[in-house]
């Protein structure tokens, strides 16, 4: 008992020393505290958070590595880029038909370099997702009778992105896509692509209708240039169709590249209600500037 009064003993002399070693301190010190209790407010709640899947198990062979976030993204590209008679097949013909809409747009001949690269491109596309469903169903149809569905694209996907780490972990084909693409939009051959280079190809590529590119595209070319804190060079736009490949979560610009792909919520959606509590004071708003010194822990 008596050790234990003497550790209690000490630590209240302690906590004595800290509050101030004269009375003249303390009391500077307390008037600081009735200050800092007038300006400043406390507010404790709780909210639900929406985690995405995790990645700390390592996955089985051939079981889906596609987060549910890729296998949206990677189904946009087939509803908005492929499908173009939205009949949920894809085949020979509209590989064919975006290859020859990224020549006419770049305004490119048939006999060019930059459409030789089309060309291969359009070939490793239809080796990875035709010709691998001919051989999974031991077909001899011809190539330009076989149709694929939206499960065999995802799992063509799945095993080209499993074990990926960067861009050079693709095929070839897959690697000089987003260089092909940048051309193909840079039409002003600048380096650097403009918003209007970029609602040109929501509109013309994608195929976007006008009233949905002129209402995405400012939010779009802000979020592929950081706010407007970078160009949107070839560099910025490769970084965001590797993020667009392989982002597993809904960050980063890559789920804007080919539009707005529609469904993503925000991964930690924060309820500020509680910072309005008090009417007295300005409402906080995280849209908006304010002259508010709010913090949340």
């Amino acid at each position: 008992m008596e050790d234990g009064e003497g550790e209690g003993g000490s630590e209240k002399k302690g906590g004595e020393g800290v509050g101030g070693k004269e009375e003249g301190e303390g009391n500077g010190n307390n008037n600081n505290k009735a200050r800092l209790e007038k300006t400043w407010s406390v507010h404790v709640w709780a909210t639900w958070v929406k985690r995405c899947q995790s990645d700390e198990e390592p996955p089985e062979k051939n079981q889906m590595v596609l987060s549910v976030v890729q296998q949206d993204k990677l189904r946009y590209f087939f509803d908005q880029l492929l499908d173009g008679d939205h009949d949920e097949l894809i085949s020979y013909n509209d590989f064919q038909n975006l290859a020859e809409r990224i020549r006419r747009f770049a305004e490119w001949s048939e006999s060019c370099g930059e459409y030789f690269v089309v060309e291969q491109i359009r070939c490793g596309f239809l080796d990875t997702f035709i010709n691998s469903k001919k051989e999974e169903d031991n077909s001899n149809l011809e190539m330009e009778k076989i149709y694929i569905d939206q499960q065999h694209w995802l799992k063509m996907w799945n095993q080209l992105i499993r074990g990926a780490e960067s861009l050079n972990s693709f095929p070839l084909w897959v690697q000089y896509f987003p260089r092909i693409l940048f051309q193909a939009i840079n039409k002003s051959g600048s380096g650097v692509v403009s918003k209007e280079e970029l609602r040109q190809f929501l509109f013309y590529i994608v195929g976007l209708d006008s009233k949905c590119v002129d209402s995405e595209v400012d939010n779009i070319y802000k979020v592929l240039t950081a706010n407007g804190d970078t160009g949107l060079d070839f560099h910025v736009f490769q970084l965001s169709f590797i993020n667009f490949l392989l982002g597993r979560h809904p960050n980063g610009p890559g789920q804007y590249l080919f539009g707005p792909c529609a469904g993503f919520p925000d991964t930690f959606p924060v309820d500020y209600s509680a910072l309005n509590a008090d009417q007295s004071i300005e409402h906080y708003s995280p849209s908006r500037r304010s002259n508010r010194s709010s913090v949340i822990v």
